[in-house]
């Protein structure tokens, strides 16, 4: 049956609560990392957002009308499913023949600190570690080995960036193609594709050997299985349930975090459902993923050094460094006693640098046990609750430049921040957390993932917010828009 033309009020442009909701939620971080890097102290704070209510207005209606702009381009599309199809194989030709400019600028690849690394204990140069991804350290060292094998280390790198490039641009084809299903057009699918190849930083990114660069196709992937999935009215099939377990046991595999992003991801998803058998099917991939990633993990404890203790609490440490600079006359003996067995008390206060916290990090004591992380951490609690408004000045310390949207760390790339709606929100605010969490302060490392799936979160979020919220399009599909 022929679709019928969709008639919009005159008043359509005007934003809907998700896009309001949107606007105030990224105008307030935005504000907040602004107002927070050149001050670096929490006294006057307060008063420094109302200095910027203007900014964080002017901010809020800007976001809201680009977001409802979205949400009006969002609807039914007459556009055949080939026109998608062809627009994936094209983004996916053209994405690569554009990274590919990159990596030969570059050649074979510009290869990063970590990654080296990495490489160094995959080729037994130096002991073999759990801090970086083991199964990354083991995908790299097979690549530059076969590398060797053709010709030299150099081919060895640039078959890691070249699989890289062939893998990222494969994930984002897919990405732009199925935003036909989600009921964006032609239009929508362009402008996804010269994102991803106009944009600079993808094709430095990708020429770059970096142990987190499958990380972020492989999100963008897991996203769009979980947008599948939600979209599936009918029992989900073998083929879609593998379809989306393979990518979250990769995410655990390629980032230490991931399982942190995979469980309550998949937990949201199989809650959201409708079809109850699906509920089940869900739960049972996620109860998959978490068994063969333990087995996983476990194997790979017994055969290389863990030492991922000190990386996994940094912001801790970072905060306890901060509280013993600022209140230096408070520490007792015994409090003073309780830090050196876990780091080094004589120097941390001294060390503390809000742009990345490897310096804190690095005077960890791999000698403290259990006893001693409990009393360590039982006193980090303690001086919290005395001290709470050091603690959030030591968190804004370290995380205003994944807040503040013109930050450029010294220590390499911009940052870019977005938000979107339930469930799909759910991977995108691990990602936040996970940068929040992590030891360095406007990391490109941690902000890439969510410059990369941000458009596909934040379409997909206000398509079911349309969907929920606005007009009926149409009798016979049902379907609504904001």
């Amino acid at each position: 049956m022929q679709e019928q033309p969709v008639t919009r009020s005159g008043r359509a442009w005007l934003p809907c609560v998700w896009a309001w909701l949107g606007g105030l939620l990224l105008a307030f971080f935005a504000v907040t990392g602004m107002i927070y890097a050149p001050s670096r102290y929490l006294n006057g704070l307060l008063l420094r957002y109302v200095r910027y209510l203007p900014v964080f207005a002017l901010l809020t209606v800007v976001i809201a009308l680009l977001l409802q702009l979205l949400i009006r381009w969002h609807g039914p599309r007459l556009e055949q499913e080939k026109v998608h199809n062809d627009l994936g194989r094209i983004s996916f030709v053209l994405l690569l023949c554009v990274w590919l400019v990159y990596i030969g600028a570059f050649y074979p690849g510009s290869v990063q600190t970590d990654a080296m690394t990495q490489l160094n204990q995959g080729l037994g140069f130096s002991t073999l570690t759990d801090h970086h991804p083991v199964a990354v350290t083991w995908y790299y060292t097979a690549l530059l080995r076969l590398g060797q094998a053709v010709a030299d280390d150099r081919f060895g790198v640039f078959l890691i960036t070249l699989t890289n490039a062939v893998w990222t641009a494969w994930v984002c084809s897919r990405v732009i193609r199925d935003l036909g299903a989600m009921g964006y057009g032609r239009k929508a699918a362009v402008g996804l594709m010269l994102w991803y190849a106009l944009f600079p930083l993808f094709g430095v990114y990708v020429q770059t050997v970096e142990k987190g660069a499958l990380y972020f196709p492989t999100l963008m992937l897991f996203i769009l299985r979980m947008v599948q999935v939600q979209r599936a009215g009918e029992p989900v099939g073998i083929r879609q349930l593998a379809g989306l377990a393979l990518p979250a046991l990769l995410l655990c595999l390629v980032r230490h975090e991931g399982i942190l992003l995979v469980a309550p991801s998949l937990l949201a998803l199989a809650l959201s459902l409708s079809v109850r058998q699906n509920k089940k099917r869900l739960l049972a991939v996620l109860a998959a993923v978490v068994l063969l990633f333990s087995g996983y993990q476990g194997a790979v404890n017994l055969y290389c050094d863990n030492d991922n203790t000190a990386e996994s609490l940094s912001i801790c440490f970072q905060l306890t460094a901060l509280y013993m600079k600022t209140y230096p006359e408070e520490i007792t003996e015994e409090e003073y006693a309780i830090i050196d067995r876990v780091l080094d008390a004589d120097t941390i206060a001294d060390k503390f640098n809000p742009l990345i916290a490897d310096p804190v990090k690095n005077t960890f004591k791999k000698t403290a046990g259990a006893k001693e992380m409990s009393d360590y951490l039982a006193l980090w609690l303690r001086q919290l609750l005395k001290h709470p408004a050091c603690y959030l000045d030591g968190l804004l310390h370290c995380t205003f430049g994944y807040m503040d949207p013109v930050f450029i760390s010294p220590l390499d790339g911009y940052t870019l921040q977005s938000c979107s709606d339930p469930t799909v929100l759910i991977p995108a605010a691990c990602v936040v957390l996970i940068a929040v969490l992590s030891p360095v302060n406007g990391d490109i490392r941690y902000t890439i993932p969510w410059i990369a799936a941000a458009p596909q979160t934040i379409l997909w979020a206000l398509a079911q917010g349309g969907r929920r919220t606005g007009e009926k399009l149409s009798m016979e599909r049902k379907e609504t828009i904001c």
